[in-house]
């Protein structure tokens, strides 16, 4: 949460649940948007039921900066996110064909 005009606000963009807004969130959004999705579902942040460049900008944003949970010891889902895989960079192989990745 943060404060903006003195109004509480949440931050929106953790569509995994997983408590960190990163390029898995990204990457749903993508495809939502790719396929013109709309209706009540995860991947519309704006709440217009239209998954559009509007929700692409909220999660990049929130992506960029790294938003995520901070829970105290012992709430729920604590041990949940301290055994969240770390980030690691990896080398994409750009060998193969993209018809050959979903073989």
């Amino acid at each position: 949460m943060m404060t903006k005009n003195s109004k509480w606000c949440i931050y929106s963009g953790d569509v995994t649940k997983d408590g960190f807004i990163d390029g898995s969130d990204v990457s749903l959004v993508d495809v939502d948007l790719y396929n013109y999705a709309f209706g009540w579902i995860v991947t519309d942040l704006t709440g217009d039921q239209f998954v559009d460049g509007a929700d692409m900008s909220i999660l990049d944003i929130n992506s960029y900066n790294y938003v995520g949970v901070i829970k105290p010891i012992g709430a729920p889902g604590y041990m949940k996110m301290l055994n969240r895989p770390k980030r690691e960079n990896k080398k994409i192989n750009t060998d193969v064909k993209y018809t050959e990745k979903f073989k």
